[in-house]
């Protein structure tokens, strides 16, 4: 995944493993990871998004609704150059897909954009944002190459931009999407 000229330093926190017991009865599988993203999880991800506002909302104005198989090709393309243009993730409990993000690098200017940032529709209000978050932000400084992370988010979503606060992004200004504002929000290591 990683060249010479960009390699992997040491994460903030050892392991991006988190045992989420506080989201979960205190069952076995409640480990949340991030898994790269492969076409089969594409059915489940699809499911995630009912309507063309859902659809806009989670990936922008670039996608088609209903999402497609090519749509999904486009995302998966990004991982296999080297460095990788992007770098797509499901999050998963063990017993199943929770989540999905991307990182999407500007690796000559050192940096890296958290997009594409939803949870399951059945496992929303469960806490597991914020750790899928944290381990993504750690996945990408871990990065040596990578000075600053960013992510824009709509202004009304206050949910997401408390659970982006609360790994450390701080709020920036404010643009105009063809539907929404959007806020930037940035970390830098």
């Amino acid at each position: 995944m990683t060249s010479e000229k960009f390699p992997r330093a040491r994460p903030r926190e050892a392991g991006i493993v988190l045992c989420l017991t506080d989201c979960f009865d205190c069952v076995p599988d409640t480990m949340l990871s991030l898994v790269p993203f492969i076409v089969a999880h594409f059915p489940f991800l699809l499911d995630w998004f009912q309507t063309h506002a859902d659809l806009v909302q989670w990936g922008g104005p670039m996608l088609d609704s209903p999402l497609s198989r090519a749509q999904s090709d486009g995302m998966l393309e990004g991982d296999r150059s080297d460095p990788p243009a992007r770098l797509c993730r499901m999050a998963e409990t063990g017993r199943e897909l929770v989540g999905h993000l991307q990182l999407v690098f500007d690796w000559r200017n050192g940096n890296a954009l958290l997009s594409h940032v939803a949870i399951a529709p059945q496992m929303r209000g469960r806490g597991l944002a914020g750790p899928m978050t944290d381990m993504a932000v750690d996945e990408a400084l871990c990065l040596t190459a990578i000075e600053r992370l960013e992510l824009n988010v709509h202004t009304w979503n206050a949910p997401a931009i408390r659970t982006y606060q609360r790994s450390d992004f701080t709020l920036g200004g404010v643009g105009r999407a063809p539907r929404w504002s959007t806020a930037s929000v940035e970390m830098r290591p």
